[in-house]
């Protein structure tokens, strides 16, 4: 949704100034002709970011002002005067105007102020989202907690149950990492008053990394249910699909992405988007190891009666010797860099926990010609509805 900004002045040229040079970088614009006409714009319509004449009849820009930080907490606010004295400078910036401005206002002061407002308005957006996002986490770690409390611990019980406790484990420390991220984040955006542009696109990971920590927990709630009744899909269709997503990033990046599918159908059961979701990220693991010029290989089979297979090779370096044991510990890629997140990149563990939540394996290893394999192995589905 585009940016709206209002503009308040009782003199209509100025409005028209003002609103010709505001529409001119984009956003949108709706008009009130003093701080009462305001008051109702905004409770009628949304807005990002008011510029409001100081001096106006009826209530001033000073009383808006007073008005939309009561009752319309961090929407920024930057007053114009022609009249402009100490105190009414003082007093604007002292209840929150992030900026006070003279008469004649020039176009370029104008796009600074707006550009300043709308930095403000995604700072303040993204410490919201991050802050929605702790407390999203915090209670996906008292589900965890609670999951993991029912289960019996590693070392006991049935395979299965151990399997799911580790990942339970394993679960819980990549929350810890990402509230962390996020403590971090929050904390430097107070200490700074700002997002750093080059910081958002990591933010977008790290919201991403969220999603799929969600949709893992809420798979694990699941998990087992009684009289939950299995869908076959054939593996297959859903590498197709990965591979015809990733087909222009490849195309890009001057990859070649192979396929090499079983004539017959590759029956598993499961869920077919956290199936896509997990082959995605290994698939894109492979591409980013791989140079222009590289290649990626993906066979769909069966290894016997009882297992579907799916291994992924790539011509890159391969993993170096000591991480090779532990790409699938959540520990393995969490990266924090100078209080921000800087690419959580779980998708290696996040594939484990999707393949082992559907009762499968994932390895890997280094091939002898060079390069990289993942091998995932699941149920056969005809094997499954079998036993």
């Amino acid at each position: 949704m585009n940016r709206r900004v209002l503009i308040v002045d009782d003199d209509k040229f100025i409005r028209e100034i003002l609103t010709f040079n505001v529409r001119r970088m984009g956003y949108d614009v709706v008009e009130a002709g003093n701080g009462v006409e305001a008051i109702e714009v905004l409770g009628k319509s949304t807005v990002d970011l008011v510029l409001a004449d100081v001096w106006m009849p009826e209530m001033s820009g000073l009383d808006l002002l007073k008005t939309i930080t009561k009752e319309y907490s961090g929407l920024p606010v930057a007053l114009i005067s022609g009249q402009a004295t100490l105190d009414s400078t003082i007093d604007a910036l002292n209840m929150g105007a992030y900026a006070y401005l003279l008469k004649p206002v020039q176009a370029e002061q104008i796009r600074d102020v707006v550009n300043r407002g709308i930095r403000k308005v995604e700072d303040n957006e993204a410490r919201t989202q991050m802050s929605r996002r702790l407390e999203q986490l915090t209670e996906l770690e008292q589900t965890l907690k609670s999951l993991q409390e029912s289960r019996p611990q590693n070392g006991s019980g049935n395979a299965a149950s151990g399997a799911i406790s580790s990942l339970i484990e394993g679960l819980r420390h990549e929350l810890g990492n990402v509230s962390m991220a996020i403590t971090l984040n929050i904390s430097t955006l107070e200490q700074q008053g700002k997002l750093p542009p080059e910081v958002k696109e990591n933010l977008e990971d790290l919201h991403a990394s969220a999603d799929d920590l969600v949709s893992l927990v809420n798979r694990l709630k699941d998990y087992d249910t009684p009289g939950k009744v299995a869908e076959s899909h054939d593996l297959r269709t859903i590498a197709a699909d990965v591979l015809d997503m990733m087909d222009e990033v490849a195309l890009i990046k001057r990859i070649k992405l192979e396929r090499k599918f079983a004539a017959d159908e590759v029956s598993v059961t499961g869920e077919p988007d956290s199936l896509h979701r997990a082959l995605r990220q290994v698939v894109e693991n492979a591409m980013e190891a791989v140079k222009p010029g590289g290649r990626v290989q993906v066979i769909v089979d069966h290894s016997d009666l009882k297992t579907a297979l799916v291994r992924i090779n790539d011509d890159g370096p391969g993993f170096d010797k000591e991480s090779l044991p532990k790409v699938f510990q959540p520990e393995y890629t969490t990266k924090l860099k100078e209080g921000f997140v800087k690419g959580l990149g779980m998708g290696l563990f996040i594939a484990r926990a999707i393949i082992e939540l559907h009762g499968g394996k994932i390895s890997a290893c280094n091939l002898p010609e060079g390069g990289a394999s993942v091998e995932i192995q699941l149920p056969s589905h005809s094997f499954v509805m079998s036993h």
